[in-house]
């Protein structure tokens, strides 16, 4: 996923021909998720990365990455997804948008993750929240960061390896 979008912003990103009826995809981009979008441990966040990547003549992606996503993902989430409507967008960049809806500690109620199935019902809130928008999505599936658990995460936080499949699959 992200060594994908590394490659894809070294080169100029040009939207297709469309009709003049509708939108252009790149016309209004909206970044949306948690700390990759953030810039968390870069020096510059997504949208400035994807804004580097465009033609001059672009508008400056909107951002509304937070590294912070983790602590509440429902209500980040919620907000995000309401302020990327306001902003009418045209594409959504929301690349790291449900990783805390697949990771974490806490369930959709607010107590602690007591099953894996508890995984998959947060993700549900995720992808209920994005979508309610209507225009190209470009999302990301969950990674194994058990590499990370001790330095980044906690164990609490780490799914199960046997989840991780389950939850890439219901995003695709």
């Amino acid at each position: 996923m992200l060594v994908a979008l590394l490659c894809a912003s070294a080169f100029q990103v040009e939207a297709p021909a469309v009709p003049a009826t509708e939108p252009r995809a790149l016309e209004r981009v909206v970044v949306i998720g948690a700390s990759l979008s953030a810039g968390f441990g870069a020096e510059q966040t997504l949208a400035q990365v994807f804004a580097a990547a465009l033609k001059p003549g672009h508008a400056e992606p909107v951002d509304y990455g937070d590294a912070l996503f983790f602590t509440s993902p429902l209500s980040f989430g919620a907000r995000m997804v309401e302020a990327a409507l306001d902003e009418e967008p045209s594409l959504v960049l929301a690349v790291d948008f449900l990783f805390w809806f697949g990771y974490g500690s806490t369930d959709a109620e607010g107590g602690a993750m007591d099953s894996e199935d508890e995984r998959l019902a947060l993700l549900e809130h995720g992808l209920a929240f994005l979508a309610r928008l209507e225009c190209p999505l470009v999302v990301g599936d969950f990674p194994d960061m058990s590499e990370a658990v001790g330095r980044m995460i906690s164990p609490a936080q780490m799914p199960e390896k046997a989840t991780l499949p389950r939850l890439s699959q219901r995003v695709r």
